[in-house]
């Protein structure tokens, strides 16, 4: 099972809580706001539908207008065909008139025009208000262009074009070489009484949502473009807050035409009330909350436990000198803290005591190792001064007993648990020549020590329990013992090791002993030198001795532990 900390423990239960309800008031704060601007939408759009609906039917009854007057009018239908020039002037003057009547009574009518090109007949009709000579210049040339090189523009229908910068929309409508075109001007349309929020108006745009009319007031708002497809849309925040307006736009069906309502929107809270209001500040608050809460929880609890967690880690791996501070704002990690240090400090009391007595039984060891060993030798000694004197060969019972003084004196007043390899090798020459003495033939043996090894510490009387080995092992009769003891160095791993050999040419080590004693661990009750040797050396160096035994023409004991060299030469190995 996958393990996770506590710190996203803690978020997944607040998020199991506080995710579902933030995310429902959320959607209802989205909710309420945008069923608030559907219905300051649907507001908009009933004045827009209103006058959209008067606007087409103004267009609608002027369209009827024009192909009436074209179709059933009698002016109108003499001027069909070639009159007189009087006659057609006259003619023309009657259909100027009605014309003019119908301009008169639609003010968003900027004129209505009339051609008849049997009679090179061109006559306009223009609303009182008064129209730059230029704009109604190019209203005429715009018509005469039409009819002159657009035999089919009867069939545009209601199509926009901008005159001198001022936007018509126009309908040309012909019949039998007669032709009239009316002219919307679309700043004139009448929008009085809209809404009844302060600010808010209308205005047209073309099939890009391009603003026609209003411009100056636009520009005031930074609209520059107006919804086509869309039900409704707010203008960009460019002109700060108060600038900013809801927009609904419609189709008129006539030449791409669009009108657009704009009304004020003072962003979200416009039009909500006291209760709406109050929701969406708690839904803040409880956002807040959920930061904060989870904010408390990483200080009040969070923290500390991480701090406590690493303090146990760094226990674990041996550090017992760490301690927690007890600053935290809860009781209970204070308490913890406290007692947490009080614990590391009895347990670094303890391993002290521990180890100390470790050291006491370690002592012990080795002392009680080295009487082991001495009773072993001594025996011997005694075994070979007796059948001296059953020999009566006392010269050599003299001789002996100076060396067996003389290693008396080393192992009675010498009590050290180290002793320099020198010394070894002194007490090694005193029992060889003890045992020469007393062996029908002497062994032949050669010792090579390394000069820089002279003043090595190692423990006393490493090298007699081999040596003393090979002589009651390795010797046979009608053969004569030959021994070969040597001390090197060894470089290896960033480290210095004493090498130790002991090889004899006797018959070797059994298979069976050959085996346990490199396996390490010998039976209880044979080879006590030998496992007393071992046992010494891994009580001080641990694992970081070693002890090779092999068989190579006799018993060959190879022994390798860590040493320190002098910084200076102590002075060159000896002969033997």
């Amino acid at each position: 099972m996958k393990k996770i900390s506590s710190k996203k423990q803690v978020a997944l239960i607040m998020m199991v809580f506080f995710v579902p309800l933030v995310g429902l008031l959320l959607c209802y704060g989205v909710y309420s706001i945008h069923t608030l601007n559907d219905q300051v939408a649907l507001s908009g759009e009933s004045a827009l539908q209103l006058y959209r609906e008067t606007v087409k039917r103004d267009l609608s009854e002027t369209d009827y207008f024009l192909s009436n007057f074209l179709a059933n009018d009698r002016d109108c239908a003499q001027l069909r065909y070639p009159a007189g020039s009087l006659k057609a002037h006259v003619l023309g003057v009657e259909v100027v008139r009605k014309l003019q009547s119908q301009v008169n009574v639609r003010p968003y009518l900027a004129g209505i025009l009339f051609c008849s090109r049997k009679n090179s007949l061109h006559r306009a009709a223009y609303y009182s208000r008064s129209y730059a000579y230029a704009e109604k210049a190019s209203l005429e040339a715009l018509f005469t262009d039409a009819i002159e090189n657009h035999p089919d523009c009867h069939t545009w229908g209601w199509f926009l074009r901008e005159v001198e910068g001022r936007p018509f929309l126009l309908r040309i409508l012909g019949n039998q070489e007669t032709y009239s075109m009316c002219a919307v001007d679309l700043d004139y349309v009448d929008f009085s009484g809209v809404g009844e929020q302060e600010d808010a108006f209308f205005f047209f745009a073309d099939s890009q949502g391009i603003p026609l009319t209003e411009k100056p007031r636009l520009a005031k708002k930074h609209i520059e473009a107006a919804p086509v497809e869309e039900a409704y849309s707010i203008s960009p925040n460019t002109g700060g807050p108060e600038s900013r307006s809801l927009l609904v736009g419609s189709g008129l069906g006539y030449g791409g035409l669009h009108l657009i309502y704009a009304m004020p929107y003072s962003g979200l809270l416009m039009n909500m009330d006291q209760i709406q209001i109050a929701i969406l500040t708690a839904l803040a608050v409880i956002l807040l909350l959920v930061f904060f809460s989870f904010w408390l929880l990483l200080r009040y609890w969070l923290h500390p436990l991480e701090s406590l967690v690493g303090a146990m880690e760094q226990v674990g791996s041996g550090n017992l000198d760490v301690q927690l501070g007890t600053s935290y704002p809860t009781d209970e990690f204070v308490r913890l803290a406290k007692t947490f240090n009080h614990m590391t400090r009895q347990i670094q009391a303890f391993k002290i005591a521990s180890y100390e007595q470790e050291l006491e039984i370690q002592r012990a060891q080795i002392q009680y190792l080295k009487v082991q060993i001495r009773p072993h030798f001594f025996l011997n000694c005694l075994k070979n001064i007796y059948g001296l004197a059953q020999g009566k060969e006392f010269d050599k019972i003299q001789d002996m007993v100076l060396r067996l003084s003389e290693y008396l004196r080393f192992l009675l007043y010498d009590d050290r648990t180290l002793a320099p390899l020198s010394a070894e090798a002194r007490n090694v020459r005193n029992y060889i020549g003890l045992q020469s003495m007393c062996m029908p033939e002497p062994p032949r043996w050669t010792m090579e020590l390394d000069p820089q090894l002279e003043q090595t510490p190692a423990p006393p009387f490493a090298l007699l329990a081999f040596v003393e080995n090979a002589m009651k092992y390795g010797a046979a009769p009608g053969r004569t013992l030959e021994l070969t003891i040597r001390g090197s160095l060894l470089e290896g791993g960033g480290r210095t090791y004493a090498v130790l050999t002991v090889r004899d040419n006797g018959r070797g080590f059994p298979e069976e002993v050959l085996a346990q004693l490199n396996a390490g661990g010998l039976r209880e009750g044979g080879h006590i030198g030998i496992q007393n040797v071992c046992r010494r050396f891994r009580l001080l160096y641990g694992e970081d001795c070693e002890f090779l035994f092999s068989n190579r023409g006799g018993a060959q004991v190879e022994i390798y532990f860590p040493c320190q060299l002098p910084e200076e030469d102590q002075g060159g190995g000896r002969e033997p």
